[in-house]
């Protein structure tokens, strides 16, 4: 079986704030990426291949355009959510190291929490033994591909020097034989 990982596309941020749990809808960039996405996993997936994303519009979206090429159903969980940023959401992004001001929100989800939800709901999917689809955020997707990698995770994990760094325009597809990680390999779309 195939779990596929898929952070979400490109969003209207015309502000540059932190979005966090803000429902930003998909730029016109991100809604072309998200065609893209559909098309490749269109071609990869059964039809009707289940579909599991995050409550956040970004994820909703970018959900929908796979659901309609791949003509299958979203269901939602919360697990997939966003890091849970109280002291970030609605600030402005700084210009400079804003992958260190963002650790610095004291309130901020920890990775450990965070690698446990995604976990969660991973093992859940490989119990149900079908091919699927999880749409989710970049700090969960990063964190769950480290964990499934055997990488030490970083502290700053964004870091635009750190190469394990899942960009916009990558897919996670992940082999599983017998309830075993046998294979994770990342796909660039674009």
């Amino acid at each position: 079986m195939k779990i596929y990982l898929v952070r979400h596309t490109e969003y209207e941020n015309p502000k540059n704030i932190y979005a966090v749990w803000l429902p930003f809808k998909l730029s016109k960039l991100g809604k072309r990426h998200a065609k893209t996405v559909a098309e490749y996993l269109a071609k990869k997936c059964e039809i009707g291949v289940p579909i599991t994303a995050s409550p956040i519009e970004r994820c909703q979206e970018t959900a929908k355009y796979i659901a309609k090429q791949t003509k299958s159903k979203i269901e939602t969980d919360k697990r997939l959510i966003e890091v849970y940023s109280p002291g970030l959401q609605g600030k402005t992004i700084p210009g400079k190291n804003d992958y260190i001001f963002e650790e610095g929100d004291p309130k901020r989800e920890r990775r450990t929490k965070i690698r446990v939800r995604m976990l969660s709901i991973f093992n859940e999917k490989i119990k149900e033994g079908k091919d699927c689809i999880l749409v989710s955020h970049g700090d969960p997707i990063v964190t769950l591909y480290y964990h499934l990698s055997h990488l030490k995770l970083l502290r700053f994990l964004w870091n635009p020097k750190n190469p394990n760094l899942i960009m916009k325009g990558e897919i996670v597809e992940i082999d599983i034989e017998n309830g075993e990680v046998i294979k994770v390999e990342r796909i660039k779309l674009w």
